[in-house]
């Protein structure tokens, strides 16, 4: 999948944000060199990440201290003080996406990713 300058990412129906955005999760997975373990699928990781995040958002309406917490942890190798929805998203990615077996992270390769998600951009706010 392929975005332009600008472009916002799509999901499979063409509209920016509807729907599960199936296409942009695998498009950003590949760019930064993840595939899918075997037996997973971008439908399942969705829906688990999007139901953390939901919940997350609705006890935070009654612990505003959730969203202040931090602890410490190292998902795909970043050591430090994660926030419990970083750590909650990134432990679910883990469990479904695995290192490409190819390709290395030079800075020529870390270049080119930093320029792609620079070209990226966010649909616009609903009116």
């Amino acid at each position: 999948m392929e975005q332009g300058r600008g472009e916002p990412v799509r999901d499979d129906s063409g509209s920016p944000g509807d729907g599960a955005g199936l296409p942009a999760l695998e498009y950003l997975a590949a760019l930064f060199g993840y595939r899918l373990r075997p037996g997973a699928t971008f439908a399942t990781l969705a829906t688990l990440l999007s139901a953390a995040m939901r919940g997350l958002v609705i006890m935070a309406r009654s612990m505003p201290e959730l969203a202040e917490e931090r602890l410490p942890a190292n998902p795909f190798g970043a050591d430090g003080d994660w926030s419990l929805d970083a750590v909650g998203l990134t432990s679910i990615a883990q469990a479904f996406l695995e290192p490409e077996p190819v390709g290395e992270w030079d800075d020529s390769r870390i270049a080119a990713v930093r320029a792609t998600l620079e070209s990226l951009s966010l649909p616009e706010p609903a009116p």
